[in-house]
């Protein structure tokens, strides 16, 4: 899609270009940057000067370069096939773009948002003679098995319908319904809409926020206040206290039910803190491997190996283990745990890697540590820092200490998933390369566009976090279904445990 309007590119500024003089663009226009045709977004518009927002990596751009319109804002496509897609900012299928060119999103790199080939089962909601208009049903597309995608007149139009398609398989882009608006013009719809994303989508009624949901962090409540009935997001990589500000969350807040869409031993936890609560997890089968590598008798079968030693647990493990130690941690804290407690020795369960990392940071203290670990973290391999430091040798390798202590010797930096983003922000380097899980990856190219960061391997992604669907939170909230429960006496244990863990992070 092209305007026919071009400009020259005569200043950059990081992810801003500025054009001189006045322009023909409009203000949100859509436009494509430089011979690869990067995505921009109009943002400024004066006598002198226009101003692009690059959502692209803009090294290697130049002055006089030539900047295309497209006469359009920058816009969504919305149709059946949305829900079943990971999107980048600018609605570009993720899964798509690594077929098409790998694991890292190759600049001006254009990938339909949808699927146009795929058929898709249909019912018609209208007939020939039927008066509609903005906010009317034409038909009826099962998305998934538990949500029907409805597709609507556009908002703004009104007509009367002289013909309709069959039930049947259409493309996304075949007319379903044609109607003839009161001018008398012929106006064929789909199953797709088009929609400027500055643009808010109208409703006919919408609920009142009136009920706050009381969380119990005065933090949150403050300066980030949720209602009842609305949606909030808590986002951040590994390590970096999600899953213990969900905890709090739903052992102070004023809600009954909590469904935990993560992992079983984070859903437990919420049940400890939260006894009187019912905790619901969606998919039964989202397991921590690392967790299960050890069970009670296990634990107790160590501790009797090592009499008379304080137990540190890490977080990642079940009620029954957390109740038979003296201790939680997390991977960004272990250290200042273990230090906490004044002793030479401690027993460390269940990952001897972390464990390995805080005896090298605690010398005077002989952490005996169990031999669990996890998988996602073991698949990374010396060789693959080796291989990566051939292509970038000047990047610093930020490493978790759940690695392979083999893997950790090679890293210029060791630390929680908190830790390597910290260090990445304030390091003064341009390249990292990224020795844990995916998603921390994905956090620090959006909050550091301007450096690089690479994932060591394409094996470091955690399968499990995965398991939870839309459809498995719907079928929860339908049947209140999946309730996890944890033994009274062993819940009270375990709590203990927690609860000094958290008095040491103040």
């Amino acid at each position: 899609m092209s305007s026919g309007k071009t400009e020259k590119i005569y200043g950059i500024n990081g992810p801003v270009i500025y054009l001189k003089g006045k322009t023909d663009f409009k203000m949100s226009e859509m436009v494509h940057v430089g011979e690869e045709k990067l995505v921009g977004e109009v943002i400024s518009l004066d006598k002198d000067r226009t101003t692009v927002q690059v959502y692209e990596e803009t090294s290697g751009l130049h002055t006089g370069e030539l900047v295309e319109g497209t006469g359009a804002a920058v816009s969504v496509t919305l149709a059946p096939g949305i829900l079943n897609n990971i999107f980048d900012g600018i609605e570009r299928p993720l899964e798509r773009i690594a077929d098409k060119g790998g694991a890292f999103i190759t600049r001006g790199v254009s990938v339909d948002a949808l699927d146009r080939q795929k058929l898709w089962e249909t019912h018609i909601t209208v007939a020939e003679g039927d008066m509609v208009q903005g906010g009317t049903i034409i038909a009826e597309v099962p998305e998934t098995r538990a949500i029907v995608h409805k597709c609507m007149v556009p908002p703004g139009v009104e007509g009367t319908v002289v013909s309709v398609v069959p039930d049947g398989e259409y493309t996304i882009d075949e007319t379903l319904v044609t109607i003839e608006l009161f001018n008398g013009e012929k106006r064929e719809l789909s199953m797709t809409q088009h929609w400027p994303i500055r643009v808010p989508r109208p409703v006919n009624r919408r609920f009142p926020a009136s009920v706050p949901l009381v969380t119990g962090q005065r933090i949150l409540d403050t300066m980030f206040p949720i209602a009842k009935g609305g949606t909030a997001a808590i986002p951040g990589g590994f390590g970096t206290g999600k899953t213990m500000t969900q905890h709090q969350i739903a052992k102070w807040s004023d809600a009954d039910i909590i469904i935990f869409a993560g992992v079983y031993f984070m859903a437990e936890t919420a049940k400890i803190l939260s006894p009187d609560k019912k905790v619901l997890l969606p998919n039964m089968n989202s397991g921590c491997l690392m967790a299960d590598m050890i069970n009670l008798q296990q634990l107790r079968e160590f501790k009797a190996k090592n009499p008379d030693i304080p137990v540190v647990c890490y977080v990642n493990s079940t009620a029954e283990v957390k109740s038979e130690c003296d201790i939680c941690c997390t991977s960004a804290n272990a250290v200042n745990v273990v230090r906490s407690l004044g002793v030479k020795e401690v027993l460390f369960a269940p990952d001897t890697y972390l464990g390995t990392h805080v005896a090298a940071m605690l010398p005077d203290v002989n952490v005996i540590t169990y031999p669990g670990y996890c998988p996602t973290h073991l698949r990374i391999k010396p060789e693959d820092i080796i291989e990566k430091k051939k292509v970038y040798p000047q990047a610093m390798v930020l490493a978790h200490p759940e690695c392979h202590r083999e893997v950790t010797k090679l890293a210029d930096f060791v630390g929680s998933t908190t830790a390597i983003i910290n260090e990445a922000k304030k390091a003064d380097k341009k390249e990292f390369i990224i020795v844990t899980e995916q998603g921390v990856v994905d956090r620090l190219k959006r909050d550091c566009p301007e450096k690089e960061f690479i994932l060591v391997s394409k094996k470091a992604i955690c399968p499990n976090m995965k398991w939870n669907t839309l459809e498995d939170i719907l079928h929860v909230l339908e049947t209140e279904e999946n309730e996890i429960n944890v033994d009274a006496q062993i819940a009270k244990k375990a709590v203990s445990t927690i609860d000094r863990m958290i008095k040491i992070n103040g």
